[in-house]
């Protein structure tokens, strides 16, 4: 596990040279913008595994992708029912909710 306490600018960096994942530039802002995001709302420093968001986060094109992966999808509101949403600027990122 590569689990590092990082600065905005370098989550961004690493998720953009990430070998074993191929974000956009806007999905790594988006990306970075919600750990960064996640970090004022709780007060606390994020700690971050940059191999666990490759593979926590996938990229849904649009939402008639995400209705033929979820069931019951009407719109992005009920997509965010059962999943976390980060909405980029051409594509959704989504990550199963942990409990």
């Amino acid at each position: 596990m590569l689990i590092k306490e990082i600065q905005p600018n370098n989550l961004h960096d690493m998720l953009i040279h990430d070998q074993n994942s191929d974000w956009t530039w806007d999905e790594a802002d988006c990306l970075t913008n919600y750990y960064m995001d996640l970090s004022s709302e709780t007060n606390e420093h994020v700690l971050v595994d940059i191999l666990e968001i490759g593979h926590k986060w996938h990229r849904i094109k649009d939402l008639n992708e995400a209705r033929s992966t979820y069931d019951n999808i009407t719109g992005i509101e009920s997509l965010r029912d059962i999943v976390n949403v980060v909405e980029c600027k051409d594509t959704f990122l989504v990550s199963e909710y942990e409990y």
